[in-house]
């Protein structure tokens, strides 16, 4: 669908618009209510773009959007009102305050310097680039005061006695002065002045143009004393001559375009000053500011800022003038009740029908009065060039300069198009009667029969190949060619568009605009866009294209630019969203359209776009449109924590324990403030970047000490970003609860307690392992005195009186020496007795497990048993009576396992004595145990491997047992330290001794 959206018969010839006159110009006030400051003297603009203001009620920043005292709280009784502003290329704002102090604003603080005395009121305040400040006082031979270093001097360029008027610093470094009747420069880096003639002689205010070319101005003439840039010595130029009601000009300042704007009694300029220069001009006319344009009378401030727009003060407030992307024509709002008709002819010319007139605009012309009539209802061109212009009481054809009038058809209460077919036919659609065509000097209408039981014939419009269709009804498109020769139905595209409000032509076919969206209608069939994807195609009465590769919209949304690119892809993908430009009120953009008018925007043959708006006639030139390749500033002014509050912060160390944060910044963008798009964050909190809307200040609670670095970037109207921003840091340190050392010594503390409560753990389980090892040791006691006194006493007895009978037979009777045997295995019965019991007792007190499995492995060293081997590793430490009785146990239980079943040739012991854990392993070079007893885990019928389990288990440790076949068989018992050996159940006498836990003694 490329070039969808060229207008049929739109002109392609561009011209600059003509200038604005002071009435055309963008106007914005802030007042009192707004917050401004009353009676302004000064302004000055920092590189960041914030905007100083001197003035009676105090001294202000302004970023745009709001007004920020910046001196509350100093002594006026003292100071004064500050009266002059100076900002510093390092950013320090110099304020001449109005009982003879200096004012410097740095770094967030405001200070104080004492002026010398003077005599008379301070009229100039110039700081040049050798970084001194020049003090000019108004009364007739005062020196200036000249503040430099840091020391203040009296200097006195003009011997003469003269009143002092004016002072600057042009672009090449020269300070330039001027008198009643003289004016003087210094050249740069120089110490004296010269005189400088000026062409109508004498002195008077001095302004910089745009070129950077020095101009001397009184309210009847002017002239340029120096080349661009301030270059000298330059021819000058003629003087120009005006005439002005003000007996004097107190200020005086360019414009961008080269319009001298003058503050005096009242305000005004002298339009086109720079361009008076040229060949052919003449001179330059004063224009008076009337009262209607300033909302406050005898302004008080002028001021061109950076950008080369317009401030002016007063008693009720702050007025700012630029150069709007719509621009109102003043003498064309007394618009037709039901739209102003607009029309591009085949010339190029813009044809305007108000409601008590007609208007032409010739391409870079303003529009101009033809002639007046009574509420125009439709304007079209025939085919030979002549404009048709319809209304109730009469119709007129232009051709040229001939005017022919026609009688209207009667009895009709509107019109709502007109236009000529292919074959030359005219057509005028009617409210009454339907569709008229012209038959000579008559009108016929079109036969009822002809027409369908809803026809209401509203709009014409021509396809890309010239033919005319005419709204017929609300759903069908009728081809006209000398009569009805073709119809197209909408219902389609009336289900998703809604009722259609506009058709209008394009080089792909009919754009039709309705409630819900937009459609194109072509041979080729249809395409929608639903509203969802672009609001500004809502009922849709004007339609353009320009060379700029744009589609302008102009509808309910108001006036919107898209690329064309854009649309078409919006027409070939339902689910694509159209991005936009919506030009509104800040833009200069009176009203919306008149909803019941169908064309309310043509494209002018210079390029322009005529609106026809609720409220009258606008234009807008798509080609010079004001851009804006400046980024906005971005300034973080302050930061506020627990009701302090800090002027422009950098590097910021709050008071330890803060936790509680504000922190306001500023995006500055004078010409669309309300349009700059705003991102913040601050790291080490915000994880992403936050959109504040229109707020201007970020709010952050329960921060953690630390350090933190706050960031704000923007984007101006046009989305040229400043990424660079602004950035500040901020550190909250830690109280001492919040610090490491407290965190430490809590951890410290923390661990110390976890040790106490285990160790405290390991002397209750020790505890218990002790009691329940006394319990065992006395039982076992028990029971070897009762063994000893009843069994082995009584085995005794029986034994001697076997004796006395043997020693009762002879010797040689077989008997005796059957006897005596029995006896003498019954004594070996008794000594194994006599060792059991000696074992139950002797067995408690063995705390030294090395030794006890050194006795151990001995008693089997009989040359019976394979060899054993027994290995000791680490220092050797008392175990626990319970532990080493266990582990000797287990011991011998393994080597008798070993020497039964294993058909081991050698058996190794080894005790390891580690820090963490004690270990004994026996292991032999057997045959290894059965699988199936590996995965039972004992043998049928027998209990050695289970009850080596639980007695290790019951030393507080594990047994393991790893067994190949035929490689042998390992045996492991591993017990924590903590519940094997002695020392460990007493854990506590080191926090004893530094007296941490106070104990019963051990």
């Amino acid at each position: 669908m490329a070039a969808l959206l060229c207008i049929v018969g739109a002109g392609e010839a561009a011209a600059q618009p003509y200038p604005l006159s002071m009435g055309q110009l963008k106007h914005e006030v802030w007042t009192r209510d707004d917050g401004a400051p009353s009676v302004p003297h000064a302004m000055a603009e920092a590189a960041n773009g914030l905007v100083w203001i001197a003035s009676r009620e105090g001294l202000f920043r302004f970023d745009g959007l709001s007004f920020e005292p910046m001196d509350t709280g100093i002594d006026r009784d003292k100071y004064g009102q500050p009266r002059k502003l100076q900002i510093g290329p390092d950013g320090t704002v110099w304020i001449w305050y109005q009982k003879g102090w200096l004012g410097v604003f740095r770094q967030g603080r405001l200070q104080f310097v004492e002026a010398p005395k003077y005599s008379g009121e301070v009229i100039t305040f110039t700081l040049t680039r050798d970084g001194a400040l020049w003090v000019g006082i108004a009364q007739i031979g005062q020196p200036f005061l000249r503040y430099q270093n840091g020391r203040w001097d009296r200097v006195s360029p003009n011997p003469e006695r003269q009143m002092l008027f004016y002072t600057l610093e042009s672009a090449d470094g020269a300070f330039w002065i001027s008198y009643n009747k003289s004016v003087l420069r210094r050249a740069p880096n120089r110490v004296t002045f010269e005189r400088v003639e000026a062409p109508m002689g004498g002195g008077g205010a001095l302004a910089i143009d745009p070129a950077g070319s020095v101009w001397v101005v009184r309210p009847d003439s002017g002239a340029r004393l120096t080349g661009p840039g301030g270059r000298w010595p330059a021819p000058p130029s003629r003087p120009f001559r005006w005439k002005s009601d003000d007996p004097a000009w107190i200020g005086v300042a360019f414009d961008k375009d080269g319009n001298l704007w003058t503050k005096g009694r009242d305000f005004g300029r002298v339009a086109g000053l720079v361009q008076a220069e040229r060949p052919g001009q003449s001179d330059p006319v004063y224009e008076q500011g009337g009262r209607s344009l300033m909302s406050s009378p005898r302004p008080s401030l002028l001021y061109v800022d950076r950008r080369g727009t317009l401030w002016y003060g007063g008693p009720r407030s702050i007025d700012h003038f630029s150069t709007p992307s719509i621009v109102v024509e003043p003498e064309m709002t007394a618009t037709a009740r039901y739209g102003d008709q607009v029309l591009t002819a085949s010339s190029g010319a813009v044809y305007i029908g108000q409601s008590d007139a007609l208007y032409r605009v010739d391409p870079g012309k303003p529009p101009v009065r033809l002639f007046a009539m009574h509420d125009p209802k439709a304007i079209c061109e025939d085919q030979d060039g002549s404009i048709w212009v319809a209304a109730l009481d009469r119709i007129i054809r232009i051709r040229g300069d001939e005017r022919t009038e026609f009688p209207a058809p009667p009895s009709e209460t509107s019109f709502y198009d007109c236009g000529p077919d292919s074959t030359g036919r005219f057509w005028l659609p009617a409210s009454t009667n339907g569709l008229y065509w012209r038959d000579g000097a008559s009108w016929r209408s079109v036969p009822a029969k002809d027409l369908s039981a809803t026809s209401d014939p509203a709009l014409l419009v021509k396809d890309p190949q010239g033919q005319l269709w005419s709204m017929t009804d609300a759903s069908t498109l009728t081809r006209l060619e000398g009569r009805f020769t073709e119809t197209r139905s909408l219902e389609a595209v009336l289900k998703t568009t809604g009722g259609i409000r506009a058709a209008l032509a394009t080089s792909r076919g009919i754009f039709l605009s309705g409630r819900d969206g937009a459609a194109l209608v072509s041979t080729g069939g249809s395409a929608r866009i639903a509203q969802t994807q672009a609001k500004p195609l809502r009922y849709v009465t004007g339609l353009a294209q320009t060379p700029q590769g744009d589609t302008w919209l102009f509808g309910a949304g108001g006036l919107s630019r898209v690329r064309t690119a854009d649309l078409e892809k919006a027409f070939a993908e339902p689910a694509f969203v159209l991005p936009e430009r919506t030009f509104s009120y800040e833009d200069g953009l009176p009203n919306g359209p008149n909803a019941q008018n169908y064309r309310t925007m043509t494209r002018g043959g210079d390029g322009r776009l005529w609106l026809a708006t609720i409220d009258g006639i606008a234009w807008i030139d798509p080609a010079h449109l004001p851009s804006n390749p400046v980024p906005p500033g971005v300034a973080i002014t302050s930061l506020t924590s627990e009701a302090t509050t800090i002027k422009d912060p950098a590097t910021i160390r709050l008071k330890a324990g803060s936790s509680d944060i504000a922190i306001g910044f500023a995006a500055i963008n004078l010409t669309q403030p309300k349009r700059v798009k705003v991102l913040y964050r601050l790291e080490g909190h915000d994880r992403q970047w936050v959109d504040p809307g229109s707020r201007r200040q970020a709010f952050y609670t329960n921060l953690a000490p630390g350090t933190y670095r706050f960031q704000v970037i923007a984007a101006n109207e046009d989305g040229v970003w400043n990424r660079a921003g602004a950035t500040m840091a901020v550190t909250i340190p830690p109280t001492f609860l919040q610090s490491i050392g407290f965190k430490l010594l809590v951890a410290a503390a923390l661990m110390v307690l976890a040790w106490a409560l285990y160790s405290l753990r390991v002397r209750q389980v020790a505890a218990v392992l002790e009691t329940r090892f006394q319990v065992r040791t006395a039982e076992r006691e028990r029971i070897a005195r009762e063994l000893h006194d009843t069994l082995l006493q009584g085995f005794q007895g029986l034994m001697l009186r076997f004796q006395a009978v043997s020693n009762q037979l002879p010797g040689d009777d077989p008997l005796r020496a059957d006897i005596d045997q029995a006896l003498d295995r019954a004594d070996g019965v008794l000594a194994e007795g006599r060792s059991r019991v000696r074992d139950l007792r002797s067995q408690a007190a063995r705390a030294d497990l090395a030794e006890a499995l050194v006795d151990l492995v001995g008693g089997f060293n009989d040359g019976v048993a394979p060899p054993i081997d027994l290995v000791i590793e680490g220092g050797a430490k008392a175990v626990l009576p319970l532990v080493s009785e266990e582990m000797l146990r287990i011991t011998q239980e393994a080597i008798r396992n070993a020497i039964a079943h294993a058909q081991a040739s050698r058996i190794s012991v080894r005790l390891t004595f580690a820090r963490r854990h004690l270990t004994l392993s026996i292991a032999d070079d057997g045959v290894g145990l059965p699988a199936a007893v590996q995965d039972a885990g004992e043998r049928e019928g027998h209990f050695g491997l289970k009850g080596m389990r639980e007695r290790a288990e019951r030393a507080g440790g594990r047994l393991t047992i790893a067994t190949r076949p035929k490689a042998g068989t390992e045996i492991e018992v591993r017990a924590p330290a903590g519940s094997a050996y002695v020392e460990a159940a007493h854990g506590w006498d080191w926090l004893r001794n530094l007296g941490v836990w106070r104990g019963r003694p051990q």
